[in-house]
């Protein structure tokens, strides 16, 4: 099911920063464009990566973070010590949003609510990228295939 949030203005292709501070030297990052938009991801294809998210940082607008796995399968995900509130964008192997969950809150306390969708990737944006781009289930994401360094 996915959720609304009221909007916020879109993010364009030529407003896309070159350096978010979230992505770390050495690391991978790529270009993903989904629903008129477009969004730098580091890419968390790796369990160290994906375990530490964007915990502890804030993405810039126009930045964000790609969850990728070897298949689908139901992922789990919560915002312990995540500074800000984000969008979560579950996708099919195939690159179809599959859910889109808006403006999840950070968590301070434990326990922490636990986000759970079937998907083979999923993307965490700042609150408002998804309803900015107008991110809808059946749509489907451009760049997967660069971003994780396959022809494509």
């Amino acid at each position: 099911m996915a959720s609304a949030l009221a909007g916020f203005g879109m993010i364009h292709a030529s407003r896309v920063l070159t350096s978010p501070a979230h992505i770390r030297a050495g690391e991978r990052s790529a270009v993903l464009a989904i629903g008129g938009a477009s969004l730098r991801v580091h890419v968390a294809d790796t369990q160290e990566r994906r375990r530490a998210g964007l915990m502890d940082d804030v993405p810039q607008p126009g930045t964000g973070e790609l969850f990728a796995w070897r298949a689908d399968a139901v992922r789990h995900f919560w915002m312990w010590r995540t500074p800000a509130a984000l969008d979560m964008i579950f996708l099919d192997g195939s690159g179809r949003v599959v859910d889109v969950l808006a403006s999840v809150p950070p968590c301070y306390v434990k326990p922490c609510a636990v986000f759970s969708e079937r998907a083979h990737y999923a993307v965490e944006a700042p609150a408002g990228f998804a309803a900015a781009a107008r991110i809808r289930p059946g749509m489907r994401v451009h760049g997967l295939a660069l971003s994780l360094g396959r022809a494509g």
